[in-house]
This record gives structure tokens, sequence and C-alpha cells, in this order.
């Protein structure tokens, strides 16, 4: 817009990073503010690498702190949306199967859950699990049955029409405030280069089937390259190994 107040906003402020803003700013303010931003990030981390393992941190604290992250789809494949409604049902909230499973039924876990991370070029998705010390091994015992029990049965017809509504539902909401217009609208262009169409978007999640999410599940939660961090009591235990066998 030339430097002209705008509503909303788009900014491409370096190579693989963008910023979206809306409201009464000009550009020239968001590219300053942006890059301030950029060279505080570097100079604080620095450059990051990816690894994979187990990682522990032990506190003299009464919860113990679990999180599996397992590599997925990417925000531009094609199984996206169907990776999302899988995760929606299994492990989004107090419905989803972990919760009523692990929590409720088991009793093994205060709070567990998952959720999905999707980039550009790849993704992860998370299971966290918050238990007692007495419990790890039980709680991760009973998350590999669930993995391995949704994978050779699927979801069932009321599990996947739900988890369609819920990221449906989510997505609509989500418009409804300033920072959801400018997650979507910034997110979006960073990662595919495109303005986002809201209907296109929702026509996308509409148009996925059972059959997808069959596939999607068949992809997702690859327990040979799991990945476990611990933050909790000391144990004496080895967490990828409980989880793998």
């Amino acid at each position: 817009q030339g430097g002209s107040e705008v509503d909303a906003l788009a900014l491409s402020a370096r190579e693989g990073v963008g910023t979206a803003v809306e409201g009464e700013v000009t550009q020239s303010y968001v590219a300053e503010e942006t890059q301030a931003a950029l060279d505080f990030g570097e100079q604080a981390f620095g450059r990051l690498g990816l690894v994979v393992g187990q990682f522990e941190l032990f506190k003299k604290i009464e919860q113990s702190n679990i999180n599996i992250l397992f590599p997925s789809t990417s925000y531009n494949d094609e199984t996206f949306n169907a990776v999302k409604i899988f995760n929606s049902a299994f492990g989004f909230g107090m419905s989803g199967r972990l919760y009523q499973h692990i929590r409720e039924r088991l009793g093994l876990a205060y709070s567990v859950y998952s959720y999905l991370s999707a980039y550009k070029q790849a993704g992860h998705g998370m299971i966290y699990l918050g238990t007692n010390v007495q419990n790890v091994e039980r709680a991760l015992e009973a998350v590999r049955k669930e993995i391995e029990e949704v994978k050779r049965t699927g979801l069932t017809d009321d599990e996947f029409l739900r988890g369609k509504a819920q990221i449906k539902s989510a997505f609509v909401f989500g418009l409804e405030t300033s920072i959801g217009n400018m997650n979507l609208l910034g997110k979006h262009a960073l990662l595919t280069g495109e303005v986002a169409d809201v209907e296109e978007l929702i026509g996308k999640i509409d148009a996925v089937t059972p059959d997808d999410v069959r596939k999607a599940i068949d992809v997702n939660y690859d327990l040979s390259k799991a990945t476990v961090g611990y933050v909790g009591p000391r144990i004496d235990k080895n967490l990828l190994d409980i989880l793998k066998n």
C-alpha cells in the first residue's frame, strides 16, 4: 500500500518469515518492529538444530510431565485436514479418546491430550501426559495401547463426525477476533504464498472422508520415530523403551 495506513497487512520481513497485522498501521512501522524482533531472536537463541531421542529434567515437584512427539504432516500436504480431524477425535479436549480412556476410565493421568503443529515442509504431532511418578510406566503403556488400537481399528463414525465438527467450528469461531484473522492471514501467506480464501478452506474440511482419515492415521504416531521429553521427579526408566515395547 505504499506506506499508507491499511486495515490488514501481510508483510514479508525476511525470507521465510512473515508478519500479519490488523489495525491502523504503516508498513514502515511493521517492518521496523519485525526486524527488531528477528534481531533479538537471533542474538538470544542463535540457530537451532533438530534432535531426537529422550530428554530428561529432574525437578523436586510432585507431577511427572511427559511430551511425546512424532513426525507428522505439513500444512500444504493433502492429508492436513484429515490429520487434524483424527487428532481432534483422538486427543483434543475431554471428549478425545486419550482423556476418556487414560484419565477417566483408568485414572492414570491428571491431564492428557494431543495437538498438531504443521509447517511449510513438515509437522509434528504431540501427546502430553501429566501423571504421578508412580504411574509413569502404566500411563505410557496405556498411551501406546491407544495408539496401537486406533491404528488397527480407525475412528468410529461418531468420532469422525465429532472431529470434523470440532475443527470446522474452531476455524470459523477463530475468525471472529482480530488476532484470529491475523493468524490466519499471516500463517497461510507464509506457508503457501497465497491469500487465505475462507470459503475454500472450509470446503477442504467438508470434503474430508472417513477413508482420508484412515490413511492419515497410518502415517502418523509412528512409535519407531517418537521423541520423549520428561520433566518431573527422578525416575530410573527408559521412557522410549516403555513406549515402543
